[in-house]
């Protein structure tokens, strides 16, 4: 990752990329399309860019969260967290060409010795898509690879077994082909993530990902064609 930039708040903590190179895949203009089926058969676009990336750029992101805010955001009647852009300047280094979309867990969950409140992000950047969870906790090591199991979910749908690489710094896993989770994301409501954390049992992050495909629409032509 090249450039470095410096977070709103808090202390700086890169998010890294994996190190293995993916194959290209198809520009934008193939990306785009998902479907009809919603009121008044509007047609809903799909941001389509090339999947896992040889290098990532460097961004820099808020530290974890007080147990404070742990504490509230797992108050019954809390909001539920929405897709958000005010925080892209964590996760990229030029807005006016990249962009990158954050959706919170909808509750914190249990660590090694701490609780954190994973990150959803769906990163538009050098006409490719990321899409990474940022657990703010290095995963499980296993035996088979440097990549760490995971359980992806959707709706109401039992789920599937992945394995995804994680980021140089051990806190956030990269989904190997970000072009087609983003398709699962715009057709979902709900995702559940399910990861090992380090010396921790497994937990689950519940992600409300309604809405991202009306966010995705503004910045197609900035993402390639």
């Amino acid at each position: 990752m090249t450039p470095d930039p410096t977070p709103a708040s808090g202390p700086e903590a890169p998010v890294p990329s994996p190190s293995a190179p993916a194959p290209k895949g198809p520009t934008l203009g193939h990306l785009l399309a998902i479907g009809a089926a919603v009121a008044g058969g509007g047609l809903v676009t799909l941001l389509v860019m090339t999947s896992r990336p040889a290098a990532r750029e460097e961004a820099h992101v808020a530290g974890p969260a007080s147990a404070a805010a742990a504490r509230a955001a797992a108050r019954p009647g809390a909001p539920t967290p929405a897709w958000s852009s005010r925080n892209q300047a964590r996760w990229i280094s030029n807005p006016r060409r990249n962009a990158a979309f954050e959706l919170e867990a909808n509750q914190p969950v249990a660590v090694w010795l701490k609780q954190v409140r994973p990150t959803l992000v769906v990163r538009c950047m050098d006409k490719r898509t990321d899409v990474f969870v940022y657990t703010d906790s290095a995963a499980r090591i296993e035996e088979q690879d440097e990549n760490h199991t995971v359980r992806v979910a959707f709706d109401g749908a039992a789920g599937t077994h992945e394995r995804w690489p994680d980021s140089v710094e051990h806190d956030a896993l990269f989904a190997p082909d970000g072009k087609a989770m983003a398709a699962r994301l715009l057709a979902a409501n709900q995702m559940r993530f399910t990861f090992s954390p380090h010396n921790a049992a497994p937990v689950t992050a519940t992600f409300e990902v309604a809405g991202l495909g009306e966010l995705l629409k503004p910045i197609a032509k900035r993402c390639g064609k």
